[in-house]
């Protein structure tokens, strides 16, 4: 299965998750938190590899008018990646 859409964490309006398996290359999946919440400034991923063919999550872009996240992955076999995602409104970033 791919990259599920996030969903939001219970009781953390700003704070969504995910899990996986990618495929190479871009995967484009649904934030979970509304577009009027997020800032990019603002906007932090964790990405978890479930196994070793999982190599790297890198964030490529956040489209606010459809709520999806393109993330880059380097994926060589059928393992899951996990991915947080939260809206870090604080000044210390």
């Amino acid at each position: 299965m791919p990259i599920p859409n996030l969903s939001l964490i219970p009781g953390g309006v700003l704070h969504s998750t995910g899990q996986g398996v990618p495929v190479n290359g871009n995967n484009v999946f649904q934030l979970g938190i509304a577009a009027e919440q997020v800032n990019t400034d603002w906007l932090r991923f964790f990405a978890i590899a479930k196994g070793p063919s999982v190599q790297g999550a890198e964030f490529v872009n956040y489209d606010p008018a459809t709520g999806n996240v393109t993330l880059s992955v380097v994926q060589t076999g059928t393992d899951e990646l996990r991915i947080d995602a939260w809206v870090a409104q604080s000044s210390i970033r």
